[in-house]
């Protein structure tokens, strides 16, 4: 699946945040976001976060040797997504 121009997937978000020092990586940041309800269980954004314009979604399909083709989502973080998740992220901490 081909990231949307201009967004990145959650885990390389994980690891820029990283970098920029916010204490977190992949499976934390996951559970961080389904903890203050931008993600779903699936790990699929809340519907009002992708009207907001934090995610795009993307649904694909995988070919699986034993039932054929499987559908799957995958959420992509925007530019203005990574602004206001760092700053969920940050806030308290300054």
């Amino acid at each position: 699946m081909q990231t949307p121009f201009g967004c990145i997937a959650l885990q390389v978000l994980a690891h820029e945040l990283q970098k920029e020092g916010v204490k977190t990586g992949p499976c934390l940041l996951f559970r961080q976001l389904r903890r203050l309800g931008v993600l779903k269980h699936n790990n699929l954004p809340e519907q009002k976060y992708v009207r907001q314009g934090w995610f795009i979604v993307k649904e694909s399909t995988y070919k699986n040797p034993v039932i054929g083709e499987t559908p799957y989502c995958r959420a992509f973080v925007t530019p203005s997504g990574k602004r206001e998740i760092t700053q969920l992220l940050t806030q308290g901490k300054q």
